[in-house]
Formats: structure tokens, sequence, C-alpha cells
């Protein structure tokens, strides 16, 4: 009971005065970032560095009145004046869909799912091969990759996704690409360190790795 109760308190102070700060980070990133690359390699990244305690916390439209994390990794055509950023990433995109639905594809006709505001769309995918969305075909949109993939993992029809957040699901024959034409992203992937917060022994270490990862 009595050591209960010294574990009890020792607890409490840590809480207090913010003990193990150093190994504690928080990311923030966009939602498909965090589910389909960040969340897969979370195993690599803990083993890596087992006293690491890390909080995701994944945004759809960036909130400029929101406190920057200590680490973001921000997804756009351009970073916001008075950040520096690192390129992470920028590679092509092109369509996907279940493999059921690969052998008989047509994106004249089957429903067709595109995050919007971005520029990696059906759109400019379909005018990069001179072609253009017949009359009566809609695209349905979502604001955010999360939903769209997540439609053609389920086979609801062909989502127009990129190297960063299909890649995994592609080597694993979740999803297949059904057409071989792909564009070159205007979006990239961007890591940002904001100077206002000071490095630590877990936001030292998470950039380190990320950095090993995407071959920098």
């Amino acid at each position: 009971m009595v050591q209960d109760a010294f574990d009890r308190l020792q607890r409490g102070t840590r809480a207090l005065t913010g003990e193990g700060e150093a190994e504690r980070l928080t990311v923030q990133c966009n939602m498909a970032f965090s589910i389909f690359w960040l969340a897969p390699r979370l195993p690599g990244l803990l083993k890596r560095f087992p006293w690491l305690s890390i909080n995701v916390v994944p945004e759809i439209w960036i909130n400029q009145a929101e406190p920057l994390a200590p680490v973001l990794i921000r997804y756009g055509r351009k970073i916001e004046q008075g950040l520096e950023a690192r390129l992470l990433s920028r590679g092509s995109f092109y369509p996907v869909c279940a493999p059921e639905l690969a052998g008989a594809a047509d994106w004249r006709r089957d429903r067709l799912f595109d995050c919007s505001g971005v520029f990696c769309c059906w759109e400019n995918w379909l005018a990069d091969q001179g072609e253009q969305l017949p009359p009566g075909q809609n695209i349905n949109l979502a604001s955010t990759y999360s939903i769209t993939l997540s439609a053609a993992l389920h086979g609801a029809g062909l989502a127009m996704g990129h190297d960063v957040l299909v890649s995994d699901l592609l080597q694993s024959g979740q999803l297949v690409r059904p057409f071989a034409p792909e564009v070159r992203m205007q979006e990239a992937y961007y890591l940002i360190q904001p100077a206002r917060h000071s490095q630590t022994r877990a936001s030292q270490a998470f950039v380190s790795w990320i950095e090993e990862e995407f071959g920098l």
C-alpha cells in the first residue's frame, strides 16, 4: 500500500514537472499521410527508438490559428511564408482501384473518386492524355485521400492516388493501377521544424528516421 502511494505520487510529479518531455513528440501531418504512410511504419520507428512516445495529430486543411507542432509534414504546392521546409518527396499520380475492378476498368463509365483542392486530380490526369470526361460522368469528391482511397480499397470505383500514399497498398496487392500513364505531381511533401520549437531528443530521432525513410 505504501509503495503504491509512492508510485502514484511519483507519476503525478512527473506529470506536473514535465519529466520525460524530451522523449515525447507531437507530429502534425495530414490525415492520409498519417494513415497510409506513417502508421504502417510506426512499428519500425518505435523498435528503433523504444523510449519514444509519439502523438500524431492529423489535419485535413491547415488551420493557421492552431499552434504548430515541433515537427510537421505538410503537403501542398507551396509552404506558407515564415516556415523553413525540406522537400521529402515529389512523385507521380495515377488512377488506382481494387484488383477485382482492374480488368474491366473504364474511367468513362466507372465511378470516380477524387480529393478536392489538389492538382493531382482526374481532370489533370486526363488532360495529360489528351482526354476529358464524357458528358454525364461525375466525380465523387472528398476533402481527404483517406476517404477516396478507402472507397477504392472497398471496390467502390477508381480513385486518383500518388506514390507516397499508395506505394504500400500497391506492393501488398490491395490496390492496383488499371492504366499505365502517370503524371508528375505539382504538390509535394515537406518536413518542417518551426523555429520557435527547440529540438529535443525525440524530435531529432524522428527527423533522422524520416529522412532515412525518404532517402535524404
